[in-house]
């Protein structure tokens, strides 16, 4: 007698557990690509692997600030914290200076897309706050500039 409830103990144990795996098929022991955190981009750098496009036929064009920006580019802003950085240069290792929402909205709306659309790309570190990032994505809204037409990278940057 002791053996039968024992297995029948033992056969309704292994049914719950069949009926619970089945309820939770996301749980388990997981395996490549299934982890929390996981993205495309497993490395990320600030060294830029592509050169700037620059228009053979418009010239580089200089704002009131010194900040020389070629035609055909578009802006990096990098969001660390709740202050904006912007990218000096193009191609190799790439900087960053400080820069204020006014700034990029404008250099954002003067850029010339190239033929993705794209005026601006954000960048953001682990640090970023998300109320710098909605100011930013706010301000560029009452800019009239359309989603589409900004390049958010997924990834944080270092």
């Amino acid at each position: 007698m002791r053996k039968r409830v024992v297995g029948a103990t033992l056969l309704v144990a292994i049914g719950i557990g069949v009926w619970l795996s089945s309820l939770f098929k996301g749980l388990g022991p997981g395996g490549e690509g299934t982890g929390v955190g996981h993205s495309d981009n497993v490395s990320v750098s600030l060294k830029s692997s592509h050169s700037a496009v620059e228009s053979r036929t418009t010239p580089a064009s200089a704002d009131a600030d010194g900040v020389s920006q070629s035609a055909g580019t578009v802006p990096t802003v990098l969001i660390d914290g709740h202050q904006f950085l912007l990218q000096q240069g193009a191609g190799g290792e790439e900087s960053f200076r400080p820069a204020e929402l006014d700034e990029i909205v404008r250099l954002a709306t003067q850029a010339q897309p190239g033929d993705d659309g794209v005026r601006i790309h954000v960048k953001r570190r682990q640090s970023a706050r998300a109320t710098a990032e909605t100011a930013l994505y706010e301000a560029l809204q009452r800019a009239r500039i359309e989603p589409h037409a900004i390049h958010e990278q997924k990834a944080f940057v270092e």
